[in-house]
């Protein structure tokens, strides 16, 4: 991949606090933006429970390094995430849920 794919990620947080939640998602937002360059095409959205970010592997790489330090938790794709919920309503059979 070149540095300029994007690829829109979901950042979900170590902490589930609401007052800790809160901060950690606004810090993190604050520091996407402050990464991203005006002419990469990045977009970052604040969600109730994550962040979303439209980024380039550069950006990728700078927030892997502080993952720690911004609480992240947890990262996936977006289809990565509809192909996980796909399979897992089958394997549990959760077929009326679905109706």
């Amino acid at each position: 991949m070149t540095d300029d794919c994007l690829d829109w990620l979901y950042f979900a947080f170590q902490t589930f606090a609401p007052d800790d939640f809160a901060r950690a998602r606004d810090e993190l937002y604050r520091e996407i933006k402050s990464i991203t360059r005006e002419d990469s095409g990045a977009e970052v959205d604040r969600l109730r429970r994550y962040v979303a970010a439209r980024l380039t592997n550069r950006e990728i790489g700078e927030l892997r390094l502080r993952h720690e330090e911004l609480k992240i938790g947890r990262v996936w794709k977006n289809n990565d995430k509809r192909a996980l919920i796909n399979v897992s309503s089958q394997r549990i059979q959760a077929y009326t849920g679905l109706m």
